[in-house]
């Protein structure tokens, strides 16, 4: 029990050190080929940021913060310059404008998304995951 513990914990290390925490998730040629293109946040202080996942198919992910269980994922659509993103349980609704190859969202035509605690300092002090005008890209 003490190994596999222990070979956990190695592997999640090893993940946090081998990524590049201003590239976000790898982009791989299977990702491409699958159909898929993925857009971070690149400013957000999180050391897994934000991203955006489109596919072909009209499915969308939207990952805000791994200190959240909610998995967004659901089917989008594009009206005008807007990026309408609604997940499959019909809870929520997140909206981007599109600018070129960039996404940016906007919080007033959005479902609200948590403010979080994002260190271990200030425990009264909360960060927006993903604050308005936010640029995925």
């Amino acid at each position: 029990m003490v190994l596999i513990l222990g070979a956990a914990i190695l592997l999640a290390l090893s993940a946090c050190f081998l990524t590049d925490p201003q590239r976000g998730p790898d982009i791989t040629a299977q990702d491409q080929a699958a159909g898929q293109r993925i857009y971070v946040y690149r400013q957000s202080q999180e050391t897994a940021k934000p991203y955006l996942t489109l596919n072909e198919n009209n499915e969308f992910i939207f990952f805000y913060s791994a200190l959240s269980s909610y998995y967004a994922t659901g089917e989008y659509s594009i009206t005008d310059d807007m990026l309408i993103c609604r997940t499959y349980d019909g809870k929520y609704t997140y909206t981007f404008r599109i600018d070129g190859q960039c996404y940016i969202f906007d919080k007033s035509r959005s479902s609200s998304i948590p403010s979080l605690n994002f260190s271990g300092g200030d425990k009264t002090k909360l960060e927006e995951c993903v604050p308005d005008n936010a640029v995925f890209s």
